[in-house]
């Protein structure tokens, strides 16, 4: 198998057993003696030393196959129906298991091979590699994570000077104030809180003052809008292009003096609504140039609700939907 290993000890050559199973396959009568002479015709003839060597490599290779193909029973090694014959195969060897047998290293029994201690004197578990590779995985994983300090790592280089960047936080300097009415300058002021996020806080706030004015004349309005509505864009649309606050509120006095507006027109429908009255800057002042009208004066009380509690839908000015309100608005007179 590509890449596995066995545990073998570097003085297996000089062992006692090694040179037993040597001088036994050395024996004119032993089965590689008769193999060799049968093959080749000759009588074997190779020295002692030469015989160690081969008997270490070839239980380098019976040691590795076995230990695959067995199973750990303590520290015995047991290989089920096999006998010591098929050591010979796994060896290229002629009687090579009888050797082995002969000094103990391994033993037919009716259900197999067993190895004697094979796992406390010549071998490990396959199981046991791998729960050592793993230990060693995490230790070596362990060491790395202890010598990294401020995300670098120790004995890389000791000639660099680590600086930590220090977090900085951004703050918005308000420039000075202008002239007071007194001649003095202003100072200088320091606030965490951007010019924008400001600014939107203060056009909420005016924004709110121009829509409690509108509900004044219409008090089932909405008590507030949301910065997403198309109402409270309109408002702080024309707010941006320099529309003061008292404008818009003129805007509104100027929508509900309008005669047209109020319901003189071909359909007899009033139209109040905030996104008509703000729909530009030239609705703003077109309104604001009716805020000097005279309110208008229904003949009774009932006049008023015919007009408003009759809804229609895109059949206003500029098909915007009309808004209507269910009681006489702020400022409108009634005869008495």
């Amino acid at each position: 198998m590509a890449g596995d290993w066995i545990k073998m000890r570097t003085d297996l050559y000089r062992d006692p057993k090694v040179c037993v199973i040597a001088d036994i396959l050395l024996d004119p009568n032993s089965p590689l003696a008769r193999s060799t002479k049968r093959d080749i015709e000759r009588d074997m003839s190779v020295t002692r030393n030469v015989t160690r060597n081969v008997t270490v490599g070839a239980l380098v290779s019976v040691w590795g196959v076995l230990r695959h193909r067995g199973k750990r029973f303590g520290d015995d090694l047991i290989v089920p129906n096999c006998k010591v014959a098929i050591i010979d195969d796994l060896a290229d060897i002629p009687g090579f298991g009888e050797a082995m047998a002969a000094v103990g290293w391994v033993t037919e029994t009716t259900q197999g091979l067993v190895l004697p201690n094979f796992f406390d004197e010549y071998n490990v578990d396959p199981s046991d590699k791998k729960r050592e590779k793993d230990a060693a995985r995490q230790r070596r994983h362990r060491a790395a994570k202890a010598t990294v300090t401020n995300g670098v790592t120790n004995g890389v280089t000791e000639c660099v000077t680590v600086t930590t960047r220090e977090e900085k936080r951004r703050e918005y300097i308000k420039p000075p104030n202008p002239l007071s009415p007194d001649g003095e300058g202003g100072t200088s002021d320091v606030s965490g809180d951007p010019p924008k996020k400001v600014e939107s806080e203060k056009n909420a706030e005016k924004v709110q003052v121009v829509l409690d004015y509108y509900r004044q004349y219409h008090p089932k309005a909405a008590l507030q809008l949301t910065s997403k509505s198309p109402e409270y864009k309109k408002i702080a649309d024309r707010l941006r292009e320099g529309h003061s606050v008292e404008d818009l509120k003129l805007a509104i006095d100027g929508n509900h003096r309008s005669p047209h507006h109020c319901g003189k027109n071909d359909k007899k429908t009033e139209y109040h609504n905030l996104g008509l009255i703000f729909r530009d800057s030239s609705h703003v002042t077109m309104f604001i140039g009716h805020a000097g009208a005279p309110l208008k004066v229904y003949d009774d009380y009932q006049d008023f609700t015919k007009v408003n509690h009759t809804e229609q839908r895109g059949d206003g000015p500029d098909d915007l939907e009309s808004d209507y309100s269910r009681s006489p608005p702020f400022g409108i007179a009634q005869k008495t």
